[in-house]
């Protein structure tokens, strides 16, 4: 391996704590592994008391397998462990659960029973209704991140407010369920551990004897709970080598903020600090522009990042009208890079992972090929699935279970018990004219009632594209939306989108169940990454990925950034915006040679601004 200065030094620590501070592109892997290999070479460790510690499995696969390769034959007879943070607990689990002859059940995956079936029962029998899959998804974020923070779900409801009816005795129901039938999910993994090794002195004892020297990649995903394992087996030496960049830390919504590596110092006052600031992997114009954006965050290490890099091209930034000319400039200029230069490796990112949505139906209609790997769970937001039942119900008016589901989102002025009396009623009547029939109706009831009549039977004939748009803007769902989002306090921005969205795959179809098939193919559908072929990815999912080209498209403000949160610290300083900031750093120090980024006038017909971030870039291209 050739390595430059700073990657040398950093590959020749021995003892005690070392942070290493390396930029996107420094060849972080290339030092980890070549210090594994000096540890071995030059101090005479055996292999077997080394654990390095990654935070993706294809990440341990790959660090092993270049291990196996290029280092293994100076001792052949052994090799050091390397294990994601997850499995590693997992294996102090397990080995407890066999020492005091207990069981454990994992109820991860997609098995009958599993944590997802689990919340949908307890959730049902405590509030008396069927939990939506957005609900279900925010439910486990949020245990995510009280799981991870090592905070209490009281704490995590004053600070996030979820919008999880009953969220604290749902989220202890689900703890004494699970703990009374020996089931973890995969965030016990943590939690358990952590408690072994805070109470059982052979096994901690064991690790410690085991595992000299720890190395941890990504250090700066690293949540608090996770930290706290890591340091706890590391003593009393403090053997504990961390390659991180506390400008990637993009995982706040899961517990990992780069507060813990900030305090190295405060921690380690003995430990040694690294630099790794020259950029392999990027263009002189995008690592001078990279640089220059995330220097405006304060709550950081200040590097001064450099590149022998040539520039290539300048970072192009593109005003679009709309989504249309969004998604047309993209095709073209995708169609016409692969035209040119066949071998280039391209990536469309965005920070919503609902852009994909329309990206993926006009890609296929363009006849470009693409891979994405982003689980489709936006699919089952809430909006698309009003949207269908109210198109559904347009058909057949006289469906009082789908009338049911969507009444109190269309301003009907009724109350629940109002619906009792549709049971009694003829049930080739239409819902309206049912309802007609109730005697102590008031006038504007009445009126009410005839008002949506007459507009579902206008719904039944519009084109569908047309017909949501009705639904939004004529029935009434949008003042729906405006309301619940100013009462859950969250942003706006994902119902536009996905409104946005629905209308353009609407463009065509002649039923609710032609759109709800098409969602359903987009949902399940399974790319590989073939030659040639485009990566569509949230920016999240890109991270430790680079490519030839990269476009960020929905750079809007409100999106991205989001607004949906602030959170001022003591000093002023929204961290909040400043993971924000970090994660568009991610996104255009994924690039190699072209960036693209891409802006919008209008989202859904309205105008919007362009992000600040986009405005920023602009400054200082």
């Amino acid at each position: 391996m050739n390595l430059t200065k700073a990657q040398e030094e950093a590959s020749m620590h021995y003892k005690g704590p070392a942070l290493v501070l390396a930029v996107p592109g420094a060849g972080k892997t290339t030092v980890l592994l070549k210090r594994i290999e000096n540890l071995i070479k030059i101090y005479g460790i055996n292999p077997h008391n080394i654990l390095s510690i990654t935070f993706s499995k294809s990440q341990a696969v790959d660090m092993e397998s270049r291990y196996e390769s290029a280092i293994k034959s100076i001792n052949p007879k052994t090799s050091p462990h390397f294990s994601t943070i997850h499995a590693f607990a997992y294996s102090i689990l397990r080995a407890y659960s066999k020492e005091n002859n207990k069981s454990l059940k994992l109820i991860e995956g997609v098995s009958d029973y599993n944590k997802f079936s689990l919340i949908k029962r307890l959730y049902y029998n405590l509030n008396n209704s069927f939990i939506a899959d957005d609900t279900l998804e925010e439910f486990f974020t949020s245990l995510t991140f009280i799981k991870n923070s090592m905070i209490n779900p009281e704490e995590y409801v004053a600070s996030h407010r979820p919008q999880i009816k009953n969220f604290i005795k749902l989220y202890k129901l689900y703890e004494d369920t699970k703990s009374e039938n020996n089931m973890i999910d995969f965030d016990d993994m943590l939690t358990n551990a952590h408690r072994i090794l805070m109470s059982d002195e052979k096994i901690l004892r064991r690790i410690r004897n085991r595992y000299k020297y720890i190395q941890v990649d990504e250090a700066q995903d690293t949540s608090k709970i996770q930290l706290e394992m890591i340091k706890l087996i590391s003593k009393p030496y403090d053997n504990l080598f961390m390659v991180a960049d506390d400008d990637q830390s993009i995982y706040g919504f899961r517990g990992s903020a780069p507060d813990e590596l900030l305090a190295f110092r405060e921690t380690y006052p003995d430990g040694k600090l690294f630099f790794m600031e020259e950029n392999h992997r990027s263009s002189k114009d995008i690592v001078l522009v990279s640089n220059r954006f995330i220097n405006d965050n304060v709550n950081r290490y200040k590097k001064v990042i450099s590149t022998s890099k040539d520039k290539y091209k300048p970072i192009k930034l593109v005003t679009c009208k709309n989504i249309h000319v969004e998604h047309k400039y993209l095709i073209d200029s995708i169609k016409e890079e692969r035209l040119n230069y066949p071998d280039s490796n391209i990536a469309v990112l965005y920070r919503n992972n609902i852009s994909g949505l329309t990206l993926i139906d006009n890609f296929e209609k363009a006849g470009i090929p693409f891979s994405i790997k982003d689980k489709r769970t936006y699919l089952d937001h809430y909006v698309i699935e009003d949207i269908l039942n109210i198109l559904k119900f347009s058909l057949d008016t006289t469906d009082v279970s789908l009338y049911e589901q969507i009444y109190y989102k269309l301003n009907a002025y009724l109350r629940k018990d109002y619906l009792n009396h549709l049971s009694y009623m003829d049930s080739s009547m239409t819902v309206f004219d049912s309802l007609l029939e109730i005697p102590y109706l008031k006038e504007y009831q009445i009126d009410r009632i005839f008002q949506l009549k007459h507009s579902f039977k206008r719904l039944s004939k519009l084109p569908l594209d047309r017909a949501i748009e009705y639904i939004e803007n004529t029935i009434g769902y949008s003042d729906y939306l405006k309301e619940k989002i100013k009462r859950s306090g969250t942003a706006g921005f994902s119902t536009e989108l996905i409104l946005e969205s629905l209308k353009l795959l609407a463009k065509g179809l002649e039923s609710p169940y032609e759109l709800e098939e098409k969602l359903m193919r987009i949902k399940n559908l399974r790319t590989f990454k073939v030659p040639g072929s485009v990566s569509l990815s949230t920016i999240h999912s890109s991270k430790g990925l680079e490519y030839d080209s990269v476009y960020v498209v929905d750079l809007v403000e409100g999106e991205f950034p989001s607004d949906k949160s602030v959170d001022i610290d003591p000093r002023g300083i929204d961290l909040s915006l400043e993971e924000e900031r970090r994660i568009f750093y991610v996104a255009i120090t994924r690039a190699k040679k072209q960036l693209t980024l891409l802006s919008l006038k209008s989202r859904n017909n309205e105008p919007v601004a362009p992000s600040s971030f986009f405005t920023k870039l602009k400054k200082i291209k």
